[in-house]
Order: C-alpha cells, then structure tokens, then sequence
C-alpha cells in the first residue's frame, strides 16, 4: 500500500512509483513480469533498466486490499464497487467520466447522509415487532426523511403481505403531507412517481392484506389525491386554508354543507366525524385525561411577557 500511495503521472501516461532502489515506471510497453523498471544513469543522462516489477509486490497489496474488503460495511463495500466500476466503464466501455463523476458524487453524499441514521442488518427478524412501534423521524435530515418512510413502510406492508396471520396491521403516518405530498422535491421523476406508486398500492390494496393506512395532516391539500381519494374516514379539526376546504368537498360525498361550513371555526378538541363508518355527519368534542394529555398548547404569550420580561426580547 505504501508503493500504491507513491504513484503518480510522470510523463503523457507513464505511471511511476517509489522504492528503495529509486524511481520506478509501471507502464512502459512491457508486462509487469518482466523488467519494466528504469533508473537514470548519471554519467550519460539515460535511463537504464535496474528495477523488476516484483517491487510493487501485487500479490501482498491483493491479500491486503482483499482483507480490507471484508471489514467494510456494506455501504461503503457498495460505493467502493461503484468506484470501481466508474474506472472499468471509462476503460474498457467508452464511458465518459464527466458523466459518470456526478452521480458518484450524489452516492457518496447520500451514503454519507443515510449512514447517520441506518445500518444494514442481514437476516435480521427483531424489526417486525408486536404491539405499538413509533418510528421517530424528527431529526433526520429533510433528504433522508422521504426515504426512510418509504423504506419503512414497504418494509411492514410487504412483511404483512407474506404473513398469514389474521392480525391486522395499521401504519398510522403523522405529519403526511412531509412524506406523501404530489410535487416534487430535490428528487428525482423517476423517484417521485415510485414514492407516490408504493403508497398508492399500499392504500389501494393494503385491505385484502389487513394493511390498513391511517394519516394526519395540516394540509391535506397536498397530499397525493389517489390517495385522498381512497380514504373513507375523516376526522377532520379546524381548517381555514381555502386549498383545504375545496379538497374536502370533491372526496368526501357524506359531508354536508353545515358541517362544511363548521369546520373553519371549530376549536380545540372539537372535529367532524364523517365517512362510511358513520351514518351522519357529527360534531364532537375530544376529552382527554390530564395524565396522558399531549404537550400540544399554544405559548401563552401574555402570561410568558409578564412572568418573565425576557422572554419577548
């Protein structure tokens, strides 16, 4: 490895490296088996052949390299394939490397982003448990945050669809239209539609598996409408945006004009109930209990300015 690190251009595409006898060339017409080494000769200012290819020892720099491969994990086991690759395709393929660099690039980074986050388990049967996961994506990265909640989710729907077991299985997303949404972000096309086909197949077939879909949202007008448009019922809380409100009206047919026209002045713990589960639409309001209440109150800029003056610097 010491010889590889010495390596650099010489002269057009003459590669040359250091040894302990001195300056060596690697590619001057000849195999590496044979004598392809040459030293200056000070008295007549030529090079001479003195240093035999065996200098650069590959058969160690193979074992090592090979004893290196197996302590990568696999994302970098990956990218150093895809390295490898670049240079094969330039080579032997035509490729262009101004092609070929950017989308190294775009690997390295992603692999630099997703590695904080996941690793790689094979084999592994502990992710599937019973009961209630919560998957908390709060503090990933905005790039990664689409990709794990595909990668998620698939990963239980076609779980649930090999199980034969009658239990059924509800994937509840919270904050959808951050993961669902119909335009399109830093990604790619060819990403956006399959984020948006997996979730619509989810939603369209989930049932006959018992893979049941539940979201909230505080914009449900940018959430994908194939997948509004599965949806059969609503529990819907004080929306104002005129987006909302018009979405509401074209997918759901149970919804009545007084009920409509309620839900931009409803308050807190009050909502419309509406859908096929129920006959009529209704207007209730949510109790809760003061042990499990949520930490979702508004600041009480009032009380935070008098109590302390700090607070409204």
């Amino acid at each position: 490895m010491n010889v590889l690190e010495t390596v650099s251009l010489f002269k057009g595409d003459s590669l040359s490296y250091l040894t302990n006898a001195g300056t060596g060339f690697i590619n001057q017409g000849r195999s590496l088996d044979e004598v392809s080494s040459l030293k200056k000769n000070d008295n007549s200012g030529k090079y001479v052949s003195c240093i035999p290819s065996s200098d650069l020892k590959l058969e160690a720099i193979g074992q090592e390299l090979e004893e290196k491969g197996k302590s990568l994990d696999l994302f970098d086991s990956f990218l150093v394939f895809i390295k490898f690759q670049k240079i094969y395709d330039a080579m032997y393929k035509g490729m262009q490397l101004e092609w070929l660099k950017p989308v190294v690039g775009r690997l390295e980074r992603l692999f630099s982003s997703v590695k904080k986050y996941a690793e790689i388990i094979k084999n592994a049967t502990e992710c599937y448990t019973k009961g209630i996961s919560v998957f908390n994506l709060k503090n990933v990265d905005t790039e990664c945050k689409e990709t794990f909640a595909l990668l998620l989710s698939k990963m239980l729907y076609e779980n649930k669809k090999n199980d034969s077991n009658c239990a059924s299985v509800h994937l509840i997303i919270d904050e959808a239209h951050n993961i669902l949404n119909s335009f399109k972000s830093t990604h790619s096309d060819v990403w956006e539609d399959y984020r948006l086909t997996t979730f619509e197949t989810m939603i369209k077939e989930g049932r006959k598996y018992g893979f049941f879909l539940t979201i909230a949202s505080q914009r449900p007008a940018d959430i994908s409408p194939t997948i509004m448009s599965q949806i059969h019922n609503y529990i819907i809380h004080k929306l104002v945006n005129d987006k909302d409100l018009q979405m509401l009206e074209n997918t759901m047919p149970t919804l009545d004009a007084f009920s409509k026209s309620r839900i931009p002045t409803l308050g807190k713990g009050e909502a419309v109930l509406t859908g096929r589960a129920f006959g009529m639409p209704s207007l209730i309001k949510v109790d809760y209990e003061e042990y499990s209440r949520p930490d979702s109150d508004d600041v009480d800029l009032i009380a935070a300015w008098s109590e302390n003056p700090e607070a409204s610097k």
